[in-house]
């Protein structure tokens, strides 16, 4: 048998040898390696594409819906809450009556919310574009980021001042903390110890 060798780091899929007598088994054996080399190709995508869909169909349904079901639930509230809100400072409605009069420090914090001229619109603002992003499902992690500070003051300020309101917001506050675990994945860049300028 005669022929000249090629080099092992050569191309595998080119015939290994050159004598007209071993060129069948030498094409054969690249047309073999090659298709090795797709099949392979091939049974590493669809092993990726059967891991992913097993993930994505391993969640029951309740676990599947949840996150949407939080999101509106979120979404209505705070969109139904900013457009009154908006209303009340526009003057269009009155404000409602209180359940409970107001401590000294309630009253201090509603006033300086009102007589800033600007503080309570801008809540009520960021409430109405926030729930809006959340019910469109467009954004959902900035919303929930913008909504943040808001819902730990409205737990701060029922667990603190105005306790007829607790309930709700921690009702507020567990739908947020849901959706943020949720949304964790689109997080993770914000967690980076020594983050790079881009």
């Amino acid at each position: 048998m005669t022929g000249d060798l090629r080099k092992v780091t050569g191309d595998l899929r080119k015939p290994l040898v050159t004598s007209p007598g071993c060129a069948a088994m030498g094409l054969g054996m690249s047309v073999s390696i090659g298709s090795l080399l797709v099949l392979g190709k091939a049974s590493n995508g669809s092993v990726l594409r059967t891991e992913n869909q097993m993930n994505t169909t391993s969640k029951s349904g309740l676990a599947r819906y949840l996150p949407i079901a939080a999101r509106v639930v979120l979404g209505i509230i705070f969109l139904g809450s900013g457009i009154f809100g908006m209303l009340m400072a526009l003057g269009v409605v009155p404000m409602p009556p209180q359940k409970e009069p107001l401590s000294d420090a309630a009253a201090a914090f509603m006033a300086g919310l009102f007589k800033s001229g600007y503080l309570f619109p801008l809540i009520k603002a960021t409430e109405i574009v926030s729930g809006a992003l959340l019910l469109a499902n467009r954004f959902t992690p900035l919303a929930l980021i913008l909504l943040a500070p808001i819902v730990v003051n409205i737990l701060a300020v029922h667990a603190l001042l105005v306790h007829s309101g607790l309930p709700i917001a921690i009702v507020v506050l567990v739908l947020e903390a849901y959706l943020g675990w949720a949304y964790r994945g689109s997080y993770r860049a914000l967690f980076e110890p020594r983050a790079q300028p881009t």
